[in-house]
């Protein structure tokens, strides 16, 4: 590599694959497990969901007046989900 400055390009004596997280390509693995934050999230609203919109409710919500429910709306304000 002729013309190239050696304090910038210097020889890379170790193979990208022998870090972690590394493709061969030396490029960072993306990393798709969730966060702890994430999990809680998820496991908050699998929660609400399991106790609050079950096959019933649902049914009962569409026949309130306006064919949802204001208080699990309200839930769900409460668990930042609509900011999401």
């Amino acid at each position: 590599m002729a013309g190239l400055d050696p304090a910038i390009h210097e020889k890379r004596d170790v193979d990208p694959r022998d870090k972690p997280g590394m493709t061969a390509r030396g490029m960072s693995r993306m990393d798709f497990d969730l966060t702890e934050e994430q999990r809680l999230l998820s496991d908050s609203v699998e929660r609400l969901l399991a106790d609050t919109y079950t096959f019933e409710k649902r049914r009962g919500y569409l026949a309130e007046p306006e064919g949802w429910s204001r208080a699990l709306w309200s839930q769900y304000a409460e668990l930042g989900l609509l900011g999401l």
